[in-house]
């Protein structure tokens, strides 16, 4: 399993919620679904851009500053982010999407440009 995936294992009871891949294999047999409650390991969402990125952050920023006014513009039809179609939450009066920070005017329901604030 890819390092960047490891947050995503959890082994209980012989059986993990992420599908692990064998080399050669490629079909999977489902198990089963299972619902339940997991506790919160964060109370933070979004990115935080750092002000003033250092020079390793600085091309990072500039890539997601240039995504984020790719979608500039775009509606948020039934108050979901464009990009995902994640749940966006109001917050003082604007929309945000708790993945990546995109936020929309709660009227137009238009992503509007990037502010620090």
């Amino acid at each position: 399993m890819e390092p960047r995936m490891l947050h995503h294992f959890s082994l209980r009871h012989g059986r993990t919620s992420a599908v692990i891949p064998v080399k050669g294999q490629t079909s999977y047999k489902l198990i089963g679904i299972c619902k339940k409650q997991l506790r919160c390991t964060g109370h933070a969402t979004g990115l935080i851009v750092p002000d003033p990125p250092n020079e390793k952050q600085k091309p990072k920023v500039d890539m997601y500053r240039r995504w984020y006014d790719s979608f500039v513009g775009k509606r948020c039809t039934g108050r979901k982010c464009p990009h995902l179609g994640t749940a966006m939450l109001e917050s003082n009066g604007i929309l945000v999407c708790p993945l990546h920070n995109l936020v929309a005017d709660v009227e137009s329901l238009c992503i509007v440009p990037y502010s620090k604030s």
